[in-house]
């Protein structure tokens, strides 16, 4: 979050906070903070997400850095539409999922986690070998 302080014409000071839920808009207003703040908004979708691997049990994830964004959420599924899970919250763009059965398919998502969350990446799927 971005605020600045235009209360004394020619002396901005810039307060930033780095997004851990401790600081919000409002808590900056209700205790005189200046309100000119913007929040950077994540919402451009993850994009490229690409998987791979010649592992039995593990699959590299990556994708394309989001501007913004403090970490990722990688989540997993054997259903497309249930049963989603969190596996790995990196502050970078890949990921390798581990412990993974042999010869079963599993699906892929991520989003960028920052004040405001992204919305998911495209849904992959793959089958290890």
């Amino acid at each position: 979050m971005i605020c600045i302080d235009q209360s004394n014409n020619d002396n901005f000071q810039i307060w930033n906070k780095v997004s851990n839920g401790t600081l919000k808009l409002a808590d900056l207003q209700a205790n005189g903070m200046p309100s000119q703040c913007t929040v950077p908004v994540l919402d451009t979708p993850v994009v490229a997400l690409t998987l791979g691997g010649d592992a039995d049990s593990a699959v590299e994830i990556n994708w394309q850095d989001v501007t913004n964004a403090a970490s990722y959420s990688v989540e997993q599924s054997t259903s497309e539409f249930s049963g989603w899970a969190i596996i790995a919250s990196p502050t970078a763009s890949f990921f390798e999922a581990t412990g993974l059965t042999t010869l079963t398919g599993y699906y892929f998502r991520v989003k960028a986690i920052g004040e405001e969350n992204s919305p998911y990446s495209v849904v992959k799927f793959i089958t290890t070998e």
